[in-house]
């Protein structure tokens, strides 16, 4: 079976996420249906996006509706192809991939939103929201609570 895989925000420009509630800054992505992929965009996972950046027009534009799919990687689980849908870049692990460009997104890699300038310039894109993807249990704290509620 498919280990459940969820987003964590581990970075955003307008908030200090340190300070959020695992909740706050955590979406479980839906299991994929056989053979079918995970969408990822303001439409799919709604008010999450909007919850890290605030009402920054500036940034949730270069967010989109449906801004990439994960598809499940059969033989590897917690491993995915993504695919970039939008005409928003993003950055893969520090790679950057462009509309309909493929990325393999690992257990703990990085997923960055990013404001690039219309205008080619040597100055590179602006990092403002990065997730990390997290695969299986990997809170203590849950664990730590369920050995607790089974033997009370």
């Amino acid at each position: 079976s498919m280990p459940s895989c969820a987003f964590v925000c581990t970075y955003a420009q307008n908030c200090e996420v340190s300070s959020l509630a695992r909740e706050a800054k955590r979406v479980v992505l839906p299991a994929a249906a056989a053979g079918g992929a995970v969408e990822v965009g303001r439409m799919h996972q709604p008010g999450f996006f909007e919850a890290l950046i605030g009402h920054d027009q500036d940034q949730l534009r270069f967010i989109s509706r449906s801004h990439f799919a994960l598809q499940p990687l059969p033989d590897q689980p917690g491993n995915f192809m993504l695919t970039n849908r939008s005409c928003n870049p993003v950055l893969v692990d520090d790679q950057r991939v462009g509309t309909g460009e493929h990325a393999q997104v690992r257990p703990s890699s990085n997923i960055d939103f990013v404001m690039e300038h219309m205008v080619p310039s040597a100055a590179p894109p602006v990092v403002f929201l990065r997730l990390q993807l997290e695969v299986g249990d990997s809170s203590i704290s849950e664990q730590l609570l369920l050995n607790w509620t089974s033997h009370g």
